[in-house]
């Protein structure tokens, strides 16, 4: 089992940019495009791809909850970092 690290992103507001039905808070709202809030309780990790997807290789991952402006907690999210400090996607899924 790899050991956790915490996350170096500097504390800033998110905002999210899709809509994630499946991703609901703990009072039962989902992830929408639009919604701002902060990431807590972050931690460093990565994704493996497997060699059939085209890009092997390792994508870096920050795992956290996200907190909603509204106080709505998103609990246990992985998230692209290179998205989250660049913009740029690290994988294109051609």
């Amino acid at each position: 089992m790899e050991e956790k690290q915490h996350s170096c992103l500097p504390l800033q507001k998110l905002i999210c940019l899709r809509n994630y039905w499946d991703i609901f808070s703990e009072d039962g709202s989902p992830l929408v495009n639009g919604t701002i809030g902060f990431l807590g309780e972050s931690y460093d990790s990565f994704f493996r791809v497997p060699q059939w997807a085209g890009d092997e290789g390792e994508v870096l991952m920050t795992c956290g909850n996200f907190v909603s402006d509204g106080a709505e907690i998103y609990k246990g999210l992985e998230m692209d970092k290179k998205l989250i400090l660049t913009g740029n996607k690290s994988l294109s899924w051609k």
